[in-house]
């Protein structure tokens, strides 16, 4: 017991509220009701009835003694205490994906609507909703290959950089999926802890590049699965101002290649699906954490000690001082007197919620997109 502490101490406040029981039982005692103030006394005795129904001076009726033992039993329960150690097994993610945008300027194809990249993205957020708890990352490529976020559990940080990515901001053009490929292996060598995994989510990638991307995962465990997107019909590729992109006069038809990236994904141990307004797709390629609860333990076994909350024995010496408070009125009484403070009107406080949890340098992504104004307020005067 030499180890005896409170995991929550701030609980133990609650027993300041004893003295107060007390009082009013020593006050109920004695017959201080409060109407001697202002009835004289020898009016007041013919009002006020005994416990046998005659007139004379109030008793206790309700012994307190159950309420200010039951408040110090619940003060100490809720307080934690703790005086022995046990250990707790290490847990992982159960899955790590590593998601491989293209980002090349083939993805602005209208033959979807509205195009292929705006399609890619709402696919990521929805992939973000069935991965909650996985880690997930983010890599972009055109002609080369760029980390937005590394593995991650937390989805609004990539879900914050998903309306910046357009094919403009990319370096240089082209389609090198085979760099994309190798710095998504690269992300999970270092930073997997559990089954790894890559989705390419593209239109198309050229032949040439096929044994490049199967030569950086032929050693490796991580299955490549691909998200087709675009249709083999093929559209435009529209430019800001400019009309379409055109070769020799004529506009080009880019087309999305569904069967050559089944191919792909076939022999680099995964499947292909076509991208679908609702989630069959991700259904399909079992994109979901393969786990039930996200978590594993830990294949090395490793553990940690922890301070064990051994409040809980605590609640069976609460239960008969609440069995015997309830049958005397006691709390009932008093539950009826604390709702007055319950439907109290409260202060209008002007609470920022989303200041609670980040920082003004957090927030700025997202107000960009609703309060322009307020988050160049923020940018120029950080907090």
């Amino acid at each position: 017991m030499a180890d005896l502490h409170f995991l929550r101490p701030l609980w133990l406040l609650l027993l300041l509220a004893v003295p107060v029981v007390v009082v009013a039982q020593q006050r109920l005692k004695h017959g201080d009701t409060g109407w001697q103030r202002y009835i004289p006394p020898a009016l007041l005795r013919p009002l006020i009835r005994s416990p046998n129904g005659t007139p004379g001076q109030p008793t206790a009726r309700m012994p307190w003694w159950p309420l200010a033992a039951l408040l110090m039993v619940m003060s100490l329960a809720l307080a934690g205490p703790s005086w022995r150690e046990a250990p707790t097994p290490l847990k992982q993610p159960g899955d790590s994906l590593v998601v491989v945008l293209d980002l090349s300027l083939s993805m602005l194809a209208t033959d979807v609507e509205p195009d292929r990249l705006t399609l890619a993205k709402r696919k990521i957020r929805d992939l973000l909703d069935a991965r909650k708890g996985a880690l997930t990352a983010l890599l972009v490529y055109s002609g080369d290959a760029h980390v937005v976020t590394p593995l991650t559990d937390d989805q609004r940080t990539i879900e914050a950089m998903l309306d910046a990515l357009e094919p403009t901001i990319m370096p240089a053009q082209g389609n090198r999926a085979d760099l994309a490929v190798q710095q998504a292996k690269e992300l999970l060598d270092q930073g997997a802890p559990g089954p790894g995994r890559i989705l390419l989510i593209s239109d198309a990638v050229p032949q040439r590049y096929f044994a490049p991307i199967r030569d950086t995962l032929a050693e490796a465990p991580y299955p490549l699965n691909v998200l087709v997107v675009g249709t083999a019909n093929g559209g435009p590729i529209p430019l800001a101002k400019r009309g379409f992109i055109r070769e020799d006069g004529d506009i080009v038809i880019t087309r999305a290649e569904p069967d050559q990236l089944a191919q792909l994904a076939r022999a680099n141990g995964g499947q292909s699906s076509e991208l679908t307004l609702d989630d069959r797709d991700i259904r399909r390629l079992a994109l979901t954490p393969e786990a039930s609860d996200d978590w594993a333990d830990s294949e090395t076994g490793h553990s940690v000690n922890r301070w064990q909350d051994d409040g809980y024995w605590l609640l069976w010496l609460a239960l008969p001082l609440l069995w015997l408070g309830w049958r005397r009125g006691a709390f009932a009484v008093a539950l009826i007197a604390l709702m007055p403070l319950s439907m109290a009107p409260r202060p209008a406080l002007a609470l920022d919620w989303g200041g609670l949890w980040q920082r003004e340098d957090q927030r700025a992504p997202e107000l960009i997109n609703h309060n322009p104004a307020e988050a160049a307020r923020i940018l120029e005067t950080p907090g």
